[in-house]
């Protein structure tokens, strides 16, 4: 297992590479003046998990049945502002 982080930018996806994601956590920058949205590769402002500045979401998936996985680039943002991200990944 590795430990990846990172800074991305809403409107782009935290990472090209195709890990397994054991755990994620993503952190909207305190200094963000509107609320970024984490999703899939449809992501809006509308269908994405909200996050409004300073704060925060974990996702856990290390408790997938055996052989399922998330790939980290899956992930993808919407809004205007930084994401801050630390994964866990296989």
């Amino acid at each position: 297992m590795r430990l990846l982080i990172g800074t991305v930018s809403a409107g782009d996806r935290p990472s090209t590479k195709a890990h397994d994601v054991e755990v994620i956590e993503f952190h909207a920058r305190s200094t963000n003046e509107d609320p970024v949205y984490v999703g899939n590769s449809d992501v809006t402002t509308e269908n994405g998990r909200e996050l409004t500045p300073d704060s925060i979401v974990v996702i856990r998936l290390a408790d997938l049945p055996t052989g399922a996985s998330i790939k980290l680039n899956t992930f993808y943002t919407a809004g205007k502002g930084k994401i801050d991200w630390v994964a866990i990944v296989r």
